[in-house]
């Protein structure tokens, strides 16, 4: 309810983007995590398949990535002005590996809107607003139980449906080793 209302309130001339989630995650930081764990836990099978991403992001895409921390608005439910999205190199986005550079790439749409000046803020389930600094205090994504999410997805319900430790490595991931 009110989820419009909430980004409008928060739009001034200081604000490029909002987003109802975001994180410090660093696809490729995440990438090297996300198989740390898969091999202490993965059948052999998966061991290898995730060595071999690794490998082919370590030599073919890390260069498109800022390491953890990275911030970004995450592209699920964001918004912006006309003005601001006409002025972002977005390139192609017809693979998910393009949507990733998109969405966490050196050249995000949050890292060329923070170029352009702008505040990029994610807001909560009340509508309260908050700026990269404070992302992590605001138990939006990847944290605690979620309990100020405003807009769910796949990777929200993901993080729903883990086990502890796997909250645990994601909460990692989006947030490094927060309490």
């Amino acid at each position: 309810e009110n989820w419009l209302k909430y980004y409008v309130q928060n739009w001034n001339e200081k604000v490029g983007l909002i987003g109802a989630t975001g994180s410090y995650a660093s696809y490729y930081s995440s990438i090297i995590e996300l198989t740390k764990f898969g091999l202490k836990y993965a059948p052999v099978a998966q061991k290898f398949r995730n060595i071999k991403y690794l490998l082919k992001m370590f030599l073919f895409q890390r260069n498109k990535f800022n390491r953890f921390p990275a911030p970004h608005v995450r592209t699920n439910a964001f918004f912006t002005s006309k003005k601001v999205f006409c002025t972002l190199q977005k390139g192609l986005v017809e693979n998910k590996m393009q949507a990733y550079y998109f969405e966490n790439g050196k050249r995000s749409m949050t890292m060329q809107i923070l170029a352009l000046g702008y505040k990029c803020l994610i807001i909560d389930k009340f509508g309260k607003a908050y700026d990269i600094p404070d992302w992590p205090k605001s138990n939006i994504f990847w944290m605690g139980n979620q309990e100020k999410l405003l807009v769910s997805d796949n990777q929200t319900k993901k993080y729903d449906d883990s086990a502890d430790s796997e909250k645990k490595l994601l909460k990692k991931i989006a947030w490094s080793n927060l309490n």
